[in-house]
């Protein structure tokens, strides 16, 4: 049996049922993305923005593929989250984008999709900072680079959720 390592409890019966319930929750999601096509607005309802996913991104004792899930997973839902609140689909107020955000570059991700995938997390959690920061939303999205993040997001889901559909088969 595998030594799942997703928090810092060191329970490891805890940790198997947050590995399975964290895992339940990026399954969701991956299958609502496929089921718009994409990483669609307003597909956080549907998953529990309650989890710490910013925790979930250094797992152990996973076999390359669930550790690739669990973190890409994690970071869509994130960014999923953070382009919700963003856009004014979703509001959380437990959810502090800085904080997230420097969890997230603290983290050393070696996989380049991983890396590119995190920097593309980042910059959605700044885009969500600043729209907080800012008074007027039409003040801030005309700074938007609407192309570039259309681009980044139809990558993610070609590069994570249709590879989790093709390799569960």
């Amino acid at each position: 049996m595998d030594n799942y390592r997703l928090s810092h409890c060191g329970n490891p019966l805890r940790d198997f049922r947050e590995y399975t319930g964290v895992l339940k929750e990026i399954d969701c999601f991956f299958h609502e993305c496929a089921d718009y096509g994409s990483i669609a607005s307003d597909i956080v309802g549907d998953i529990n923005v309650d989890l710490p996913y910013h925790e979930y991104l250094s797992p152990s004792g996973l076999s390359e593929f669930n550790k690739r899930v669990v973190v890409s997973g994690s970071l869509l839902i994130i960014a999923s989250i953070a382009r919700d609140v963003f856009v004014g689909a979703c509001t959380i107020t437990s959810f502090d984008s800085t904080a997230v955000a420097q969890w997230i570059k603290e983290e050393s991700f070696d996989d380049p999709d991983l890396k590119r995938l995190s920097l593309f997390v980042v910059k959605q959690l700044t885009k969500l900072a600043n729209r907080l920061s800012h008074s007027s939303i039409t003040e801030y999205s005309k700074s938007l680079e609407a192309s570039v993040e259309n681009e980044e997001w139809t990558w993610s889901y070609e590069r994570f959720v249709k590879t989790y559909f093709e390799n569960l088969v």
